[in-house]
């Protein structure tokens, strides 16, 4: 399910509020309009992924009422600790936009995961670092000790430096052979998990 977002170019100041502001209004048009969800039910399966700021979207319109199968996280431009068990304490300004909120869209616990794509070698999130700290696209999610009890066994980081060009921005790899196998290996287990 694509999820394209407006922002006015390159001025990444101006794509972090467009983030924002896109998340809420996808929040807030599932919420008004029940017969988008109804739409969003008649898939039998589905996932989502996010690259880079599309991940500020997902994460500003994680609401329980959309539920995926998967959920792919690739060279994610949020803050690297989303998934922590302190993030709530140490962020007053859209705590409520966590890593927990993140993980509530899984239709199935059990089956489901939220899947983070990084990369060390991501050159990108190198800016996105300084202007406001680690991102989650260049660390993965974190150690077993620092994550959320309520997301533990729904996280699982990958780390991608091995296929990432170290001659190349090393951001834009969501589409590369080595990421589409890793989503499709991943649909087939719940596939199989369904059948």
């Amino acid at each position: 399910i694509p999820v394209i977002w407006p922002s006015h170019g390159y001025d990444y100041f101006d794509q972090r509020d467009d983030s924002v502001e896109a998340g809420k209004a996808f929040q807030k048009i599932v919420e008004e309009f029940e017969n988008i969800k109804d739409t969003i039910k008649r898939f039998p399966a589905k996932s989502v992924m996010a690259h880079s700021m599309g991940n500020r979207v997902l994460r500003f319109a994680a609401i329980a009422k959309v539920k995926f199968d998967n959920i792919f996280m690739v060279a994610a431009d949020v803050p690297y600790d989303l998934f922590h068990a302190d993030y709530k304490e140490r962020n007053k300004k859209g705590a409520e936009a966590n890593g927990v909120a993140i993980c509530n869209m899984l239709s199935n616990k059990k089956k489901g995961k939220v899947y983070v794509l990084y990369s060390e070698r991501d050159l990108a999130l190198i800016g996105s670092a300084i202007i406001k700290e680690a991102r989650l696209g260049k660390t993965g999610a974190g150690t077993e000790e620092e994550l959320d009890d309520k997301v533990k066994d729904l996280v699982v980081s990958y780390d991608c430096k091995d296929f990432v060009s170290r001659f190349s921005i090393g951001h834009n790899y969501q589409f590369e052979e080595f990421a589409c196998k890793y989503y499709e290996d991943k649909y087939k287990s719940i596939d199989d998990a369904n059948s």
